[in-house]
């Protein structure tokens, strides 16, 4: 009997011991699970993908609120975001990809740039849907796979492909490809920090999910290259190698668009470090390297780091994303980009029958 009670007061000074710490955690540091990336900690609008690390959950609704927006979301079937859309929808059929500018983050579905799109072309005599397949959070290895398998369930005309500054200045974290030999070669997903956090996170039970220690456990994980994919550690080179991998992945995807009938045409979007002129250095010669490698590109963050039009009411003061007037100024410039080109044209105006798709191995 002596034996279990010192051993009775052990557990409870060991529990007594954890739950001082637990309190003096919760005190000094009660945003612990910051460090946890969105799509791990939110049991709502996200879900594990062992291809792309997380997608959007289908059917997901939620409403988001900070200090300067309140934004009202949904997905379809698909895990788009939008309104459950027919299969018959009107042609051409145009796929909006990329990260937190092309989905819309503070604005409502409608005020998202891939709608007001649809609504410019219509008004402007073309018919067709603009899909919004864009993934708060994507760099851009994740919006070019998603891109692979959302054009084999969607089979569209034209393929929209977001690009952002943030896809060169801090996304490598979140690589899903190297360059070898002047191809690309995939790397494991599963070490990606945020895979790591999903399986420490997402798998634990609820009580230790909830525990402060665990918490900040986890969040050590965060944009750590633990089993040490990048090639560098210096962030110009790192911004050097994304610059690289983007155009040899927009560039397969438009050289497999041509084979199969949709086109593919690169939107560098604007991004916040407009203002300050970093996104010069961040972007460098991607628009020309673009061209150059024979992709249809309209660069949006051109106009603006050239001054026009006045920056200020584009975006958030504190958030970083573009307000309602900032995602219709993007829509713009995208439609105008397009009508020159004469886009967007059906598979049978391209000359292409629809059934030339099926192009997701990677």
């Amino acid at each position: 009997m002596a034996v279990v009670r010192r051993l009775l007061l052990v557990l409870l000074g060991l529990a007594g011991s954890i739950a001082a710490v637990e309190g003096v955690l919760a005190w000094i540091d009660p945003a612990s699970s910051a460090r946890i990336h969105y799509a791990v900690r939110s049991g709502v609008c996200c879900e594990r993908d062992p291809d792309l690390l997380w997608r959007l959950r289908p059917g997901m609704s939620a409403v988001w609120r900070t200090p300067e927006y309140v934004e009202h979301s949904r997905t379809d079937r698909r895990g788009m975001r939008g309104p459950e859309r027919s299969d018959a929808d009107a042609r051409p059929l145009v796929l909006a990809v990329g990260d937190s500018t092309t989905y819309g983050v503070g604005v409502d579905e409608t005020d998202a740039y891939p709608a007001v799109l649809e609504g410019l072309l219509r008004e402007r005599g073309v018919p067709g849907t603009v899909l919004n397949a864009g993934v708060p959070g994507y760099g851009f290895d994740q919006t070019y796979r998603a891109a692979l398998r959302r054009i084999d369930e969607v089979a569209p005309d034209l393929v929209l492909a977001g690009v952002h500054c943030t896809d060169l200045a801090g996304d490598w974290d979140q690589s899903l490809y190297d360059i070898r030999g002047g191809e690309l070669t995939e790397l494991r997903a599963a070490a990606s920090w945020t895979a790591i956090q999903f399986a420490l996170y997402a798998d634990a039970p609820p009580w230790l999910r909830h525990s402060q220690l665990y918490q900040l456990l986890v969040g050590d994980f965060a944009h750590a290259d633990v089993l040490g994919q990048l090639p560098s550690r210096d962030p110009a080179a790192l911004r050097r190698w994304q610059r690289d991998k983007i155009v040899l992945e927009l560039a397969t995807l438009a050289a497999s668009g041509r084979r199969a009938g949709d086109d593919v045409v690169a939107v560098i979007v604007p991004c916040k470090e407009d203002l300050t002129g970093e996104s010069k250095e961040i972007y460098g010669d991607l628009a020309e390297r673009l061209t150059g490698a024979g992709v249809a590109t309209v660069d949006a963050s051109a106009d603006l780091r050239a001054g026009r039009p006045a920056l200020a009411p584009l975006f958030y003061q504190e958030d970083i994303h573009l307000r309602p007037a900032g995602n219709r100024w993007l829509a713009e410039r995208v439609a105008e980009g397009l009508l020159e080109r004469g886009l967007p044209r059906t598979r049978a105006e391209a000359g292409t029958p629809a059934a030339a798709v099926g192009r997701s191995g990677r």
